[in-house]
């Protein structure tokens, strides 16, 4: 017996479709409160990025001191940020009331996940569902005109050391939280 050369593999002749097929690209739409700013989803927002999703965190921030409505204003930019993808709406604390008006504007919505939010109560604003006391804290926390402070000085810098240990962190949420319009008459 004559010994024969190693067989070398060859290329298959029509191409293969891939072991994994590609999914389509789904975007999460990461929503902060309208009452503190994007940065609110900085920690979270690089881990949730990864092959075949891309994060968007919607600015709310611009939405608030035009005055009402404040609903429909939000509900449009989220929407425009899906970009006419399949989105997964993803509300933190005051955002979490918004995601079905947003909802409703886009085509493919493939969840909706509150995080720590409150649902969409109809006809009622934030204010009204806000206990007693803080109402009251925040009457008394307004100006003259009924403006209301940026949230981040709402509980003090002791406080939201507490939520914020790393002062970089903190100084880019304080940054970005916006003075607040009038949510209520005075009494």
């Amino acid at each position: 017996m004559t010994p024969q050369p190693p067989m070398t593999p060859q290329p298959p002749t029509t191409p293969q479709p891939p072991m994994t097929p590609q999914e389509p690209t789904i975007r999460l739409l990461l929503v902060h409160s309208p009452l503190v700013g994007p940065a609110s989803w900085d920690l979270i927002a690089p881990l949730l990025a990864e092959p075949g999703r891309e994060v968007t965190i919607p600015d709310l921030t611009s939405t608030v001191a035009p005055g009402p409505p404040w609903c429909s204003r939000q509900a449009e930019l989220i929407a425009r940020a899906a970009g006419g993808r399949p989105a997964v709406l993803v509300g933190h604390s005051g955002a979490g009331p918004l995601l079905a008006a947003a909802g409703a504007m886009i085509a493919q919505v493939r969840g909706y996940l509150f995080v720590d939010a409150g649902l969409p109560i109809p006809g009622q604003t934030w204010m009204d569902t806000a206990p007693p006391d803080l109402g009251a804290q925040l009457r008394e926390m307004a100006d003259p005109d009924g403006w209301l402070p940026p949230w981040s000085r709402w509980w003090g810098e002791e406080a939201l050391a507490e939520i914020l240990p790393d002062p970089g962190t903190r100084e880019r949420f304080t940054a970005g939280c916006p003075a607040l319009p009038p949510l209520a008459p005075r009494k």
